[in-house]
């Protein structure tokens, strides 16, 4: 009779032993395996998504300098509106910039998974629409 209690003891002892195995598993496929796709869907849009161009290039007027909130930078940042009514902040190199009224033709990137616009500067453009020079 005494081998029957010890057996007993051996099955339960293995239930509760699969038991903790299922918690174990409910726990990483719950908590840990979400956590784990988040990180690296993050790590692909912020490392991994570039900007690709879309073959748009769009005309926009010079605003003016942006400035930074701790003073003058050495970046030449510039604030554009483009004539769809948007406005944006872009590099623009400063030797190339035309005055405030004048006018630059920019091209659009957007990343695939996101979808984030943003654009580059191309050239200078004249009043007339000709290109101007730098």
């Amino acid at each position: 009779m005494a081998k029957k209690g010890m057996e007993t003891a051996k099955r339960m002892s293995r239930v509760a032993a699969s038991d903790s195995d299922r918690t174990r598993l409910r726990r990483f496929l719950f908590l840990w395996a979400p956590i784990i796709v988040i990180v690296l869907v993050g790590f692909y849009v912020v490392a991994l998504d570039p900007a690709k161009p879309t073959g748009r290039t769009i005309e926009a007027s010079v605003i003016g300098k942006e400035e930074a909130a701790g003073g003058p930078s050495s970046t030449s940042m510039f604030r554009v509106r483009f004539d769809n009514g948007e406005e944006a902040v872009m590099f623009i190199p400063e030797r190339q910039v035309p005055p405030p009224p004048g006018r630059i033709l920019a091209e659009e990137y957007t990343t695939s998974l996101l979808s984030k616009r943003t654009y580059r500067y191309l050239r200078a453009v004249g009043a007339t629409g000709t290109p101007g020079t730098p």
